[in-house]
């Protein structure tokens, strides 16, 4: 073609032409409605997974705290009912999951603690109901369901001598004086912060202004696996702490100036009753004042004694728990005789002390006595049952008593075996002796020309355990 303007041959015009098809709104509709559910699905499942997950770690925090509170009500020596009852609590009350269904078990019927009275299992399930899961085909009602399990775990494991008080008298929790050698087969720990020097020499001055927290003096010696204080030692004494046993070579057990100080071991250890579990529970029979000297021959019982004092004689101790009263300066008071108790624990306590519930507030008109052991004719074994919290236990003295325990032994000594626990008195020995024991004392004295040594060897004699969470 040519242009009628001018006359020039054009090309000719192309045209686009697009194939319209019919709309069909009705398909995609179809389509999305086909999809919606599957849709609907998998927002539920990422929403109800994470609702799911949160509610899960709450089972378990659960779970873990009824565990660890069955636990601690079995070291308290309560019964498998009462802890159940208290983890029940702890999940349905104090963790708002009212709705769970809790089951104890003691020992665990599972896992690698099965079949040990030493642990506690706890199994906790709680219903969830899901929001949106239901539409793949998931049912809608679900439980979630969590397992913990908590234990008995010794601390202060291979402590042969442990002094509690942060701030004793004269800043001092451990004296070795006198030429005295105090020789432990285990570990000493010193909670004073008396002012003083570390195993270098540096100064060591915390809140205690008094001090120093342990001193070995006038040609004394003391030796043992490890020795740590909180506070500082005597200005040059740090050669007089010497690793045990006597004579051995090797590094100095000495750590001072920690500033850490060791919890009570024994701080849940229950006070004795009537109801204490095990074999020897206190006998409500009060045997009153009892006074044995030369020429008499005498067995005692377990029960209420308001002071026992022997000058001589043969004295025989049935096994079980003796309740001192605290009748007298010395509750317990032996000086002389041949003296034997097997299985026994003295349990040194205030004058208005309830057999029934233990409750002694220290107040008042109430009363204590000390403990005074002068003889070398004594021989002393402690309480010897697995199912007692005072398997081991030779003296447990009222928390509330700050009354000295003296034991002072001739040429061969007492011979006293198993822990003996005074968290805030002071425990002073003289003299020699050999006891298979561990001290758990407020404060502790050692002083005469004499040898004395704990054979403790990291038996835990007496060891109050803590509660551990272990599955």
């Amino acid at each position: 073609m040519r242009s009628p303007t001018t006359g020039r041959p054009t090309m000719r015009q192309r045209r686009s032409f697009r194939h319209q098809g019919p709309n069909r709104p009705g398909k995609t509709l179809v389509m999305f409605a086909l999809l919606l559910p599957l849709l609907l699905g998998m927002v539920g499942l990422a929403i109800d997974s994470g609702l799911l997950l949160a509610t899960y770690r709450q089972t378990q925090n659960a779970a873990d705290t009824a565990a660890l509170a069955a636990a601690m009500d079995l070291i308290q020596g309560r019964s498998a009912a009462t802890a159940t009852t208290t983890a029940t609590n702890y999940v349905q009350t104090y963790n708002n999951m009212s709705s769970a269904t809790i089951t104890v078990n003691n020992p665990p019927v599972s896992g690698p603690h099965t079949g040990s009275s030493a642990y506690v299992e706890a199994i906790v399930s709680y219903p969830y109901k899901t929001s949106f899961i239901q539409l793949l085909g998931v049912n809608q009602n679900q439980a979630v369901t969590a397992r913990a399990v908590a234990g008995f775990e010794n601390v202060t494991s291979g402590a042969g001598l442990v002094t509690l008080l942060p701030n004793p008298q004269a800043g001092q929790g451990l004296t070795v004086s006198g030429g005295a050698i105090l020789s432990v087969d285990g570990g000493i720990i010193v909670n004073s912060t008396g002012k003083g020097y570390d195993q270098n020499g540096n100064p060591v001055n915390f809140s205690n202004p008094q001090g120093p927290a342990s001193s070995v003096s006038n040609n004394s010696a003391l030796y043992a696996t490890s020795i740590n204080v909180s506070g500082g030692v005597g200005n040059g004494t740090q050669s007089s702490y010497m690793p045990y046993p006597p004579g051995s070579t090797g590094p100095s057990p000495l750590t001072a100036g920690t500033g850490v100080d060791v919890p009570d071991p024994l701080i849940n250890l229950p006070v004795p009753t009537t109801t204490s579990p095990g074999l020897f529970p206190v006998v409500n029979t009060n045997y009153g004042s009892v006074s044995v000297g030369n020429g008499q021959t005498i067995t005692l019982n377990p029960g209420l004694y308001s002071n026992i004092k022997i000058t001589g004689g043969t004295v025989t101790l049935n096994p079980g728990i003796y309740v001192l009263e605290g009748g007298a300066t010395n509750a317990l008071d032996i000086t002389g005789g041949t003296v034997t108790g097997n299985g026994v624990m003295f349990y040194n306590t205030a004058s208005n002390y309830d057999p029934a519930s233990g409750t002694d507030t220290g107040t008042g008109s109430s009363k204590f006595g000390g403990i005074n052991i002068s003889s070398a004719g004594v021989t002393f074994s402690p309480i010897s049952d697995p199912s007692s919290p005072y398997n081991g236990m030779t003296i447990f003295q009222d928390r509330a008593n700050t009354s000295t325990i003296s034991i002072q032994g001739g040429s061969s000594g007492a011979q006293i075996t198993g822990t003996t626990y005074a968290a805030n008195a002071n425990l002073a020995i003289s003299g020699s002796g050999n006891w298979n024991s561990q001290f758990v004392v407020g404060s502790m004295n050692i002083s005469g020309q004499g040898t004395l040594t704990l054979n403790y060897a990291g038996q835990n004699l007496g060891m109050a355990p803590e509660v551990f969470l272990v599955e």
